[in-house]
């Protein structure tokens, strides 16, 4: 397939929006907004984020999109467009890529996402995605990572053992849960967890902070729960991949009035020590997460 019919098959698959003016097939896209915009992007790679041999093109293009809706709902804004840049094998065939674009424009569909635009290459190396969202602030405004001494912290669901349970692939980004949480409570701080929650916890708080984890609190996927307790805390602070949000909330809010389900693992303190507990009993506090790196010999 060449790059004309494969943007041309693109045209027919992705449907018009209000929101785009100029879309696919010019030199840029032409958006019509009318206040601040959110702007998040993602790449995955063949090998690192999936695996194209063992996967249908309709969960690697359903990833490539939800991914970037995460990030959009860590800063509890509303989607409204995408932008798809694809480095594609010349080995790969046509049906990949035409079920990629299903699981991605289906996906967007669901919410209202508008494709305005992207490009694609053909080169011998690993097929690489590469998807830039925006969102539009909601009238609460913007939220960012971040935290008070004595705030609460709270994450979306269960966490560890995402690769083997396809969680990774098929998640839910929490765009509706994000904005609800937005509306409806006084947030401090929010993120999605995507490299593991120990790291993603480093990023999240801030310099001269510290953290007191509840071990026997945190929500641990369905497939680690046969392993021994500090072997589902290490997972969860270490596999990736959840897409879960993490959010920090005053000691006073009560999340069972907003009628809103989320588990509370710990509390942000002003000491820059770092604990977990199991009851009353001290344990050591995990390491992990997944961090790009390069440059090693």
């Amino acid at each position: 397939m060449s790059e004309g019919a494969f943007i041309a098959r693109l045209k027919e698959m992705a449907s018009s929006h209000e929101r785009v003016k100029v879309g696919i097939g010019d030199d840029g896209a032409v958006l019509v907004t009318s206040q601040e915009t959110v702007v998040a992007t993602d790449m995955l790679l063949d090998g690192v984020h999936f695996r194209c041999e063992d996967m249908a093109g309709e969960a690697i293009g359903r990833k490539s999109l939800a991914v970037n809706l995460s990030d959009l709902a860590a800063m509890a804004s509303i989607p409204e467009a995408a932008f798809l840049s694809l480095a594609v094998p010349k080995s790969l065939p046509p049906r990949f890529l035409e079920g990629f674009m299903t699981g991605f424009l289906e996906l967007a569909e669901r919410y209202q996402v508008a494709l305005a635009g992207g490009d694609t290459n053909s080169w011998g190396g690993a097929f690489c995605v590469n998807v830039t969202v925006t969102g539009r602030v909601s009238e609460r405004g913007v939220i960012t990572r971040g935290a008070l001494g004595g705030d609460l912290l709270y994450v979306s669901g269960p966490l560890g053992g995402s690769f083997e349970s396809n969680h990774h692939l098929y998640f839910e980004p929490r765009v509706d849960l994000a904005l609800k949480l937005h509306h409806s409570l006084p947030l401090r701080g929010m993120m999605d967890l995507s490299d593991g929650l120990g790291i993603d916890l480093e990023r999240f708080l801030k310099p001269g902070q510290g953290v007191q984890i509840f071990g026997e609190q945190l929500p641990i996927r369905s497939n680690l729960q046969h392993l021994p307790i500090e072997e589902q805390i290490a997972r969860a602070f270490g596999d990736g991949e959840d897409f879960e949000l993490l959010f920090a909330l005053p000691k006073e809010v009560d999340l069972a009035i907003a009628g809103i389900k989320a588990y509370l693992i710990g509390e942000v303190t002003d000491s820059e020590s770092r604990e977990l507990f199991l009851g009353q009993k001290r344990i050591p506090y995990p390491k992990g997460g997944f961090e790009h790196s390069w440059g090693d010999k």
